[in-house]
């Protein structure tokens, strides 16, 4: 069995405490898998619309429609859903039994996944600098928490892409439901008002991006083995050609 996740990981991942995704591994933090390359990554992605831009100005009318029609209870949904954990937000893929302590193989691996999003993140942020909606447009008004850094991509967003490159890696039979669920985590920041649906596809790419040369790194292949055999075996899964 792998071992157990170091401890700065427990506290981030097992008690699925809400991060910031930037501010607990910086810019220069070293990389779990330095196959991937965070400045590369940016720009790859591309920079945010130009302001005052055809795809700016969508931008923010989508989020003044989703505010002219989102709810309390949307709302609430959204600020729950902020946390960042690794098996919380599926266990409607997974089942309520998958968590962190029951698979510590495969938290070893998605955990040092995300640890590196942190650092894509900011490093992504920092090249853009994108204003939040609320500074761009008034009329937009945050419904949960917003985060002191700027908005583009959405740190939450890379991260449960992430999370979500890697289940659909172990599992590929649930790709979909996995992907969907990373959709909704996702729009639930747009739900909120803290981010642009552009801040939003940038997640995804960046995420997608990380996950392929991450991938790639010699010390990976070990990790996802181990929490293949894991994770398909809790589950009850046949064996699998890794995609």
């Amino acid at each position: 069995m792998s071992a157990a996740p170091p401890t700065r990981w427990i506290a981030a991942l097992v008690l699925s405490a809400c991060l910031t995704p930037q501010g607990a591994f910086g810019a220069d933090a070293a990389l779990h898998f330095p196959a991937a390359d965070p400045a590369a990554i940016a720009r790859w992605i591309g920079p945010p619309p130009i302001p005052e831009s055809p795809q700016a100005r969508r931008d923010v009318d989508e989020l003044t429609r989703v505010q002219a029609t989102r709810s309390a209870a949307d709302c609430a949904f959204a600020r729950t859903d902020a946390e960042l954990s690794i098996f919380d937000p599926f266990v409607g893929v997974f089942g309520a039994a998958a968590t962190a302590e029951a698979y510590p193989s495969t938290t070893r691996l998605i955990g040092a996944l995300v640890e590196d999003t942190f650092v894509i993140t900011a490093v992504a942020k920092a090249v853009y600098n994108r204003a939040r909606p609320n500074v761009i447009d008034g009329r937009i008004r945050p419904c949960i928490d917003q985060p002191e850094t700027s908005a583009y991509p959405s740190g939450h967003g890379v991260f449960m892409y992430t999370v979500a490159e890697a289940f659909s890696a172990l599992v590929p039979e649930r790709r979909d439901a996995i992907f969907a669920r990373a959709d909704v985590f996702a729009y639930n920041r747009i739900v909120g008002g803290i981010h642009f649906p552009t801040d939003a596809t940038a997640s995804r790419t960046a995420a997608a991006l990380y996950y392929a040369s991450a991938s790639r790194d010699p010390a990976f292949a070990e990790m996802f083995a181990a929490a293949r055999r894991e994770l398909r075996t809790g589950l009850g899964l046949a064996d699998a050609v890794t995609p």
